[in-house]
C-alpha cells in the first residue's frame, strides 16, 4: 500500500504532518487509523472505575479545534 510505504520512511511527527499535508490520501488514512485506536481506547477507558467513579472520556477533537489551539 503507498500509504504504508510512504509512512514508514518517515521518522518524526514534523515529516508525518507535513507529508499528510501534502497527500490527502496519507492523512484520511492516517486518521481512520487513530480513530480506530481512539474508540477502542475511549471504549475501554469508559469500563475503569476509581473509587466507585467511572471514568469520563470526550469526543474527538476536530481539525478545527486542533487549529485553533495553536493559534
Amino acid at each position: 500500500d503507498s500509504s504504508e510505504e510512504t509512512f514508514s520512511s518517515l521518522r518524526t511527527l514534523e515529516e508525518i504532518r507535513n507529508e499528510a499535508d501534502k497527500s490527502s490520501s496519507l492523512k484520511k488514512d492516517l486518521q481512520n487509523s487513530i480513530s480506530n485506536i481512539q474508540t477502542l481506547l475511549n471504549i475501554r477507558t469508559e469500563y475503569l472505575k476509581l473509587h466507585d467513579n467511572t471514568f469520563i472520556t470526550k469526543n474527538l477533537a476536530t481539525d478545527f479545534d486542533i487549529d485553533e489551539l495553536f493559534k
